[in-house]
């Protein structure tokens, strides 16, 4: 039965049509057949009945006078009877007394019994049998014994099996012609509808009707396949114009859409994404994002990206980069586990985002504005800071520059005698000049001032050179990546450039570990929070002790390590922040100086560097009247080296 689902419409009608004619035939011959049988056994029956008793009628007066002889003539009359295979006659002992069987032999007779068996007849394997009594005059005085072979039932099943066979054949042809006429009325109309079927699914036009042949229940197949058909296209139409809509509304989004399956091949690219990467949708669709010709900028960028389809809900990626053109380019991406179909049974990603590259290069130039800003705010301390030391080079050379010509004169007039000893004789004038220029010039004053004037030159020069070189290294915009620095240094750097904003309110101490190792992070961004906490706790001081007092407080800088972190911790003694706005400390605009003073920026600024730039933290211990304490820890090791050296391991 497996060849039944390979057989066309028309074929399983024909093969139904004629299988249920030719079945209902098989069945009613069956059924006559059995019925002629059974008829036919009847007869048999009744016919060996009938003949043992007229062979027991002709055999009694054999059996009274006991003439076998007469018995077995009797019994040769059954000659006549061709299905007759053998009798015997039993006397009133049960003994046999006269036998027939249809070949003559020497042997006995095979398959009778020795004494009479039960009266009646019987249907035994091949033959049937029948045993009556013979009776004279009343009583039994034997018993004919008769068998008969179904040959003559053997014969009218052949003859029937034929005849049988030789009906089906011609019922069978007939059923055969009926199912093809049959068939163009009853499988034309499926096979139309089935023709329809296959050009909508070939052509995908909705537009395609199936014909109507007639008003029975095929038409009405016919009619709502139609009708279906026709809100098929209603709805493929309104889809479509939803499609066009959606992906013109998705084109205009200015943010990048990108959309994969669940291993990452991208399945939607909007015009975002093609301009970003400058990759037509036609050139990435069905291809791995991490491999579609994009020039990742990662060691390991296959096994980078390919961790974006392992996450569970969603995860930000901030600052991607990738090169194009020879330039370099920065993503900020979000990438959002969701479900494609409902109930979770399909899951994708959808992979959004922007080119932040002008904005990285506009906050590069805005943290250097604000450096240059803070820079400008203490340009004055600074220039003070130069002045002073400036000032005592330039007394000091002044001394040096008043000096001289008597100094000169005295070392002229050395070498003067010194030619005078070699030529031999000194001049008394010329030891009188020598003597008059020396009392004037005063040597020990000049032997104990001179080296003082110089020593104050170098260290002034030094202090100018100091504060020249916090300033460069304070000022340069650094690298754009993290790099090592040495944090002792970083924040001395920053101590020396804000020192005209502190040393006026508060003495300056610094707790330095010696055992801190170079730190990733980005150096002028890190310079930019120390400065910004320095001025703010000289701001808090000076709002206590009040400039030009006299008095001061204390600013205290501690570096320490402390486990996987490097901490800095920076105390000053100012009069601490009240408890209903440590909430808002770090909130931006958010400041409590007077208009003018602040930009409500630089703790805003430092959270967003040492947490969201570093993957450190920020946070601080207040007591009002007594001061704050400001913390920041820098993690030792970046979470990107972890998980890199996990991916190689």
């Amino acid at each position: 039965m497996k060849f039944l689902p390979r057989l066309t419409l028309a074929h399983k009608l024909i093969l139904t049509m004629m299988t249920t004619s030719s079945t209902a035939l098989l069945v009613a011959c069956t059924f006559f057949l059995s019925y002629d049988v059974i008829t036919l056994r009847h007869n048999i029956a009744e016919h060996l009945h009938s003949l043992a008793d007229i062979t027991g009628a002709n055999v009694a007066a054999a059996l009274t006078y006991n003439d076998p002889k007469s018995a077995n003539r009797v019994l040769q009359a059954l000659r006549a009877e061709p299905h007759i295979m053998a009798a015997r006659i039993y006397d009133g002992g049960g003994r046999a007394f006269a036998s027939y069987r249809r070949v003559v032999s020497s042997t006995p007779v095979a398959g009778l019994p020795d004494f009479p068996p039960v009266e009646g007849g019987r249907l035994e394997r091949g033959r049937v049998t029948e045993c009556d009594a013979i009776m004279f005059d009343g009583e039994a005085i034997g018993s004919v014994y008769l068998v008969s072979d179904l040959q003559e039932i053997r014969a009218r099943l052949q003859r029937f099996v034929i005849f049988v066979l030789i009906l089906m054949a011609a019922s069978s042809a007939a059923a055969f012609l009926v199912a093809l006429l049959l068939k163009r009325l009853i499988a034309r109309p499926i096979l139309d509808l089935v023709e329809t079927t296959r050009t909508i699914s070939r052509e995908k036009n909705f537009g395609v009707r199936a014909p109507k042949f007639a008003a029975d229940e095929l038409g009405l197949l016919a009619d709502g396949f139609n009708e279906m058909l026709a809100e098929i296209e209603l709805a493929e139409g309104a889809l479509r114009a939803a499609h066009a809509e959606s992906e013109l509304f998705i084109d205009s989004v200015p943010s990048i859409l990108i959309g994969t399956d669940s291993v990452g091949y991208i399945t939607r690219w909007n015009l975002a994404a093609a301009t970003a990467f400058g990759l037509p949708a036609s050139a990435v669709l069905g291809k791995p994002l991490q491999d579609c010709e994009i020039l990742w900028l990662y060691p390991q960028a296959g096994e980078k990206v390919d961790s974006w389809f392992r996450i569970e809900n969603s995860e930000k990626r901030e600052n991607v980069m990738f090169e194009r053109d020879g330039h370099r380019r920065h993503l900020g991406l979000t990438i959002i586990n969701v479900d494609l179909l409902p109930g979770g049974k399909g899951t994708g990603f959808l992979i959004t985002g922007a080119d932040i590259t002008e904005r990285k290069t506009l906050e590069e130039q805005l943290r250097q504005a604000q450096k240059l800003e803070a820079i400008g705010q203490l340009a004055a301390g600074i220039s003070h800071e130069i002045n002073t030391p400036a000032q005592y080079v330039g007394v000091n050379a002044k001394f040096l520059e008043e000096t001289w010509p008597a100094v000169h004169k005295i070392l002229g007039l050395c070498l003067q005698l010194r030619e005078e000893s070699v030529t031999g004789g000194v001049a008394a004038s010329t030891l009188a000049e020598l003597l008059r220029c020396t009392e004037e010039a005063d040597p020990t004053y000049l032997l104990r001032e001179v080296p003082q004037a110089i020593a104050q030159t170098l260290q002034g020069m030094e202090r100018v050179s100091k504060i020249v070189r916090a300033m460069k290294e304070f000022s340069h915009p650094g690298s754009e990546g993290k790099c090592a620095i040495d944090i002792n240094r970083a924040i001395e750097t920053t101590i020396a450039v804000a020192r005209n904003e502190w040393k006026y309110v508060a003495d300056l101490q610094t707790f330095f570990a010696d055992n801190i190792p170079p730190v990733l992070c980005l150096a002028g961004e890190f310079n930019q929070v120390i400065l910004n906490l320095l001025i703010n706790a000289a701001h808090a001081i000076g709002d206590v002790v009040g400039k030009g007092s006299g008095r001061k407080g204390a600013i205290t800088i501690t570096t320490k390590c402390d486990g996987a972190w490097v901490e800095v911790q920076i105390h000053d003694t100012g009069a601490g922040v009240p408890e209903n706005i440590r909430a808002r400390i770090f909130e931006p605009f958010f400041t409590t100086k007077e208009v003018g003073k602040g930009t409500g920026q630089g703790l805003a600024l430092a959270h967003a560097v040492i947490v969201k730039k570093h993957e450190g933290q920020i946070w601080f211990e207040s007591e009002v009247g007594k001061g704050t304490t400001f913390f920041l820890r820098l993690p030792l090791v970046q979470p990107e080296t972890v998980a890199n050296r996990a991916a190689t391991a």
